[in-house]
Order: C-alpha cells, then structure tokens, then sequence
C-alpha cells in the first residue's frame, strides 16, 4: 500500500526594490510505503541583488496539513488516573519543522513572529473548545508532538554554499500525515526599513552638497527621499522601539522586549544577575503593539505644535483605518489568545 505525501512550495520575496528570494525543494511528492522509515528534502535557495550579509536572516519553515486535536489532563482519584480536563484545538498542524541561521526571537521581534505563524510559539489554533485556560493544554500538544519528532525549531541549521547560496535540510520521519505540506521561505533583515541603512554625518554647510552628490546618484537605482516622519511610522509599523521616544531607563531589556539581544551564553555581563531574576520570577509588564480600528473617525497628524487633519478623500487621502501604536501592557503577559 502506498501513500502519497505531497509537499508544495509557498514562495515568500522581498519586495522588489530590495533583495529578490528564489527557493526550491529537491522533491515535490514522497512515497510512503509499508517500510518507509522516514528521508530528508533539501530546500535550497538564492539570494538575488544581494547587498550584504549583515543583518540578513533566514528561516524555512514545513508545514503539514491542520488537523484536529484533543488534549486531557489526567489526575489521580482515589489511587486511579483519570481524565479530568480536557480542550480540543482546531487549526494546529500534525507536521511542523522550522530551520533558521539563528534562533528566531533573535531574526524579527515577537509581533512578527506571531504575525507570520513563525515557531513553535507563534502556533496558535483558529478554533479552541475548553472550559478552562487553554494555553497549559496548547504547550502540552507541543510538547507532545516534539517528542514525537513532529515539532521541531532547528536554529543555525541553514547552511550557506556561498553569500548567497543556501539549503536547509528538513527530515520527514516515519508516521507522518499524509497531505499537502507547505514550504515557506522567509528573508528578514533588521532594520527599520528591512534594509541596510546608512547615516551620513557631515557639517551643516555641506549638507546641501551631500544631499545633491546622493541623490543625483542614486536617481538611476531607484533612490527616493521618504522623510523622517516615514521612517518614524515604518518603526512603530514592525513594532520596533525608538530610544527616548518608546524605551528609556524606566525599563528594563525584557519589559522593552529586546530579549533576543541577550547572549545568556555568556557566563557574565552587567546586568546579568538582576535581567536573569526578572526572567525567572516572569515579566511584570511588557510593551506590545496596539492595532487600532479607526473606522470613519478621521485620522491625522502632527506637524510639529500643530494637529492637521487627513482629508478623507482627494489627492491626500490615506487608508489609516488600520493604525499601529507602541504601548506598555502593565498587566504583563496573558493567557494564549487573550
């Protein structure tokens, strides 16, 4: 008896003004017979008009197809296990392998992270029926499926042929679901504006000069000024916090949510003994990104001491019904799905 377990390939680019991604997988259907004992496919990739390796981050991910599964919890009466509590979760995938240049909380902050369904973390099922706080019942069908080998974030596991040349192997093993799998290749480069980005200091009587020497250059490769405003707005957008505006010394690393900069490999910092304590008692409060549905209130902005007004149609209509803010949360973290 055969069994066919087909797997598809999700492209996911740059745009294309910055660096182009083109991916492939070394096989596209895998037969699954009486003895399979499980294999490996390649997934390879290149990085087109590559400008730098700074900053780039790599991360493939396979999906297998959503099923539905129930978790119980089982106690002991009277000297007998038995079930007790139990959740059903809808939309969580029976296959799930993450391969990444380097552990992901370090690629992208946590909003982007959960945004795109990126590790193991960012799973999170579309229908849940429970009496109780599901999120104990959600990391237990994790673990459960890590210890069967179906769950996995492999970090560091991408290797590179050359700049721009990689390939990440991704092992399918015995007892897979049979389906469609989806491969999903992400590039992220950090940094406001997703690309490598230069500051220019000169003295104030050469700016002129400067601008015009850049600008008449970099007209033939696409270059536009966009404003500080802009890049102010593209930040809080990714949920990136901003020195004096968001973050300052009020809050500590982990409330700011930086955490992916922390090397606790290292055996010693400054600060590492109160940051450590902070993350073993558990976060009091964090900073999130609020989406905010305006509808039809106007929206508008600040030009220095004065509020302007969008018009809501016209030349200088903006689709701002969706607005991001950066706040602090000061109830901490909630329950998965609160």
């Amino acid at each position: 008896m055969k069994r066919a377990l087909m797997a598809t390939l999700l492209l996911i680019t740059a745009p294309a003004s910055a660096e182009d991604l083109v991916s492939g997988i070394s096989q596209d259907t895998i037969q699954i017979t009486s003895n399979y004992t499980g294999t490996d496919i390649v997934v390879f990739g290149a990085i087109e008009r590559a400008i730098a390796p700074q900053g780039r981050g790599i991360v493939v991910i396979v999906r297998g197809p959503d099923e539905p599964m129930t978790v119980r919890r089982r106690d002991r009466v009277a000297g007998v296990w038995v079930n007790r509590d139990a959740a059903r979760f809808e939309g969580l995938p029976a296959y799930y392998y993450l391969a990444s240049t380097e552990p992901v909380a370090r690629i992208a902050p946590a909003e982007t992270l959960r945004r795109y369904g990126i590790g193991l973390q960012a799973l999170t099922p579309s229908a849940i029926g429970s009496h109780h706080d599901p999120e104990p019942f959600r990391q237990a069908a994790i673990r459960y499926h890590q210890r069967s080998g179906l769950y996995a974030e492999n970090p560091g596991s991408i290797d590179f042929l050359s700049e721009t040349l990689f390939r990440a192997r991704v092992p399918v093993p015995a007892g897979v679901t049979r389906g469609q799998y989806n491969v999903e290749v992400y590039l992220f480069r950090v940094s406001f504006a997703g690309e490598l980005g230069w500051e220019i200091h000169s003295p104030i009587e050469e700016a002129a000069k400067v601008w015009d020497a850049v600008t008449a250059f970099g007209g033939g490769l696409g270059l536009k000024p966009f404003g500080m405003y802009a890049l102010n707005s593209l930040r809080v957008e990714k949920g990136y916090r901003a020195w004096k505006g968001d973050l300052s010394t009020d809050y500590t690393v982990l409330q700011g949510g930086l955490e992916r900069f922390v090397d606790w490999a290292k055996p010693e910092f400054r600060g590492r003994a109160a940051l450590a304590a902070e993350k073993q008692r558990g976060v009091v409060k964090r900073f999130c990104t609020l989406v905010i549905e305006a509808g039809e209130q106007d929206c508008g902005f600040h030009l220095g001491a004065r509020y302007r007004r969008i018009p809501r149609d016209g030349p200088q209509a903006a689709a701002l019904e969706r607005q991001r803010r950066l706040a602090v949360d000061p109830f901490g973290p909630r329950p998965h799905g609160a």
